[in-house]
């Protein structure tokens, strides 16, 4: 198995057919799908079924793609950290998280601490579906979540399954966020009888996603005034302008004056905590930024 093989078989999933793969490689189509069969033959498996219609993958073939990007993937990493001049590299820190507030602000932390002349940073919001693969795929060192007491051990079979590692941080009842002039901020505990006539927001999350996966530990069911977004910023400014409040650990942001959290009247807790590939080591900064998340749990 050769990454010019690897890179042919995702090259003719991108472009759906082995023609247009070759025209897009300059290479000739004898080449590609020479390498495809004989990487088959290797294998003992079939990537691509072929037809009079032309190429689809099968069942295998979709397994093989997955892991085939995650060796590109490593392997382009490899060649710009080793290919470029040492003088001029930089280190990179990439991580996943659901929406939080407080954690993207620790990261701006993290990089006023550690500059941008030596590293590069990237910090990728989304659904717990998208953090799981990001970190699954290499594309982030870790992803911290927040997740259901309840489903702990589902999550952590799935996870298992993936080859990945959920390390605990800790727990936290259930709270509701809002503004600081909502009218319901001054209460140290609020029931769904007291949010009943207020806009209840949460994040959608992907098409396929388990109850299991969802951010909120409320079901929505039920709920009056239901608001979904995708983005972290809507959701935060609708809050403001509206009343509106959403469900999550408790958690504010040491820099943040205006969102408050209250207690929610309910026994359901989040356990939070991040996701590694199994065996992996944190570096440095992704060692030292955990340890500025964990201090709002203590």
């Amino acid at each position: 198995m050769t990454i010019v093989q690897l890179q042919y078989v995702l090259a003719v999933k991108e472009y759906k057919s082995i023609n247009a793969a070759a025209k897009k490689l300059y290479v000739a189509q004898s080449s590609i799908s020479g390498a495809i069969k004989d990487l088959e033959e290797e294998l003992g498996i079939t990537i691509y079924a072929r037809n009079n219609r032309g190429i689809s993958l099968t069942k295998d073939g979709e397994e093989f793609i997955r892991y085939a990007k995650n060796v590109i993937y490593q392997y382009n990493l490899l060649q710009e950290h080793f290919t470029n001049d040492r003088k001029e590299h930089k280190e990179s820190f990439r991580i996943s998280l659901q929406h939080s507030n407080f954690a993207a602000r620790e990261f701006a932390d993290i990089i006023k601490k550690y500059g941008t002349e030596n590293h590069e940073y990237s910090i990728i919001e989304g659904s717990t579906q998208k953090v799981i693969l990001d970190v699954k795929e290499s594309r982030s060192e870790f992803g911290f979540i927040q997740i259901n007491a309840d489903y702990k051990e589902m999550y952590l079979k799935y996870l298992a399954k993936e080859s990945l590692e959920f390390h605990i941080l800790g727990e936290r009842p259930a709270c509701v966020y809002m503004y600081s002039n909502h009218p319901l901020a001054h209460r140290e505990i609020v029931t769904f009888e007291d949010l009943k006539d207020y806009p209840y927001l949460i994040y959608e999350q992907d098409d396929n996603s388990s109850t299991c996966f969802y951010e909120d530990v409320i079901n929505s069911i039920g709920l009056n005034n239901v608001i979904r977004t995708y983005d972290r910023g809507t959701m935060l400014d609708m809050a403001g302008r509206i009343n509106a409040y959403t469900i999550g650990m408790g958690i504010v942001s040491r820099n943040s004056d205006d969102l408050v959290s209250v207690r929610l009247d309910t026994d359901e807790k989040y356990i939070i905590g991040y996701i590694t590939r199994r065996g992996t080591e944190l570096s440095e900064i992704g060692r030292d930024y955990l340890e500025q998340l964990k201090s709002y749990l203590q």
